[in-house]
């Protein structure tokens, strides 16, 4: 139809779906984060208008069909039991309560527990959907070979009558900075390494700091992996990831390191932010 619509027939099931973004020779990625989610793809520029009116369909007539939510749930609930004793993951969730708080939506996992998902029926995806998804919460953004004017035309001829009511979600405050040292411990016997994190809130995004601590955050990175990689041999990789949202953000150094290395990749741990410092100084 003229607005993506396909008159009085049923939303596309995930198969439809799955077949008509074939037909477009594109395949949709998702990515989902605290504060939203994206859906994009990429097509050949003579197929913008199709891929368009795929997209206002899926999103003004979604399907949210209630077998295929608890496939999914299903499907989650087993890479949580698979992945749920991974120490970088146990380590990154006990790091997220710390800093942000039990209560704070940062500090709980954002693909949630075993328990949180469990609990969760087909009524919710349509209860969110109802909402909090409609023209006032959405952004169509445009990138490659096609003018503004065009951009506008399609987004009018597809979306214009969407007029589902939605609210925005209220964004989390960011909670003061802890002023208080604290070491946590989380046990994972019988393995031969130590995963080391350190981490607490930083600036949210868009402030005007955020550039120089993303290169402060190379920088840590650089320093410790060429003293525990480099030149000690006691880790494969290190990684420094600056998650910054809206209104919060937390700043995590990670590695993982031999098990009778631990207490010296602490200290290298905390020897690494006065070594940053000072070649700034410098």
């Amino acid at each position: 139809g003229e607005n993506g619509s396909r008159g009085e027939t049923e939303p596309r099931g995930p198969r439809e779906i799955g077949e008509a973004f074939a037909d477009l020779g594109a395949s949709p990625g998702v990515d989902t984060q605290q504060e939203g989610a994206r859906i994009g793809l990429t097509v050949m520029a003579d197929r913008t208008e199709q891929a368009v009116a795929l997209l206002a369909d899926v999103f003004q007539r979604p399907a949210l069909d209630a077998a295929a939510f608890l496939r999914l749930r299903e499907r989650r609930l087993h890479a949580m039991a698979a992945f749920g004793n991974n120490p970088q993951a146990l380590g990154v969730r006990a790091l997220q309560a710390a800093v942000f708080g039990r209560e704070h939506p940062y500090g709980r996992p954002k693909g949630g527990t075993p328990q949180t998902v469990a609990a969760l029926g087909p009524e919710a995806p349509r209860r969110f959907y109802e909402s909090h998804i409609g023209p006032a919460t959405c952004a169509l953004v445009f990138a490659g070979r096609i003018s503004l004017r065009d951009a506008v035309q399609l987004t009018m001829r597809h979306f214009g009558a969407w007029d589902h009511a939605a609210t925005v979600p209220e964004v989390p405050v960011q909670p003061p900075a802890r002023q208080r040292e604290q070491i946590l411990f989380v046990s994972s016997p019988g393995l031969s390494q130590t995963v080391i994190l350190a981490g607490r809130t930083a600036v949210p995004d868009g402030h005007a700091d955020e550039a120089a601590l993303r290169i402060a955050s190379a920088a840590v990175e650089g320093t410790l992996w060429g003293r525990l990689r480099r030149e000690q041999g006691r880790t494969y990789s290190v990684d420094v990831s600056f998650d910054a949202g809206p209104r919060a953000s937390l700043m995590v150094i990670s590695a993982a390191v031999q098990a009778d290395a631990t207490a010296e990749a602490i200290r290298e741990f905390e020897e690494a932010m006065p070594r940053v410092r000072n070649s700034f100084d410098d």
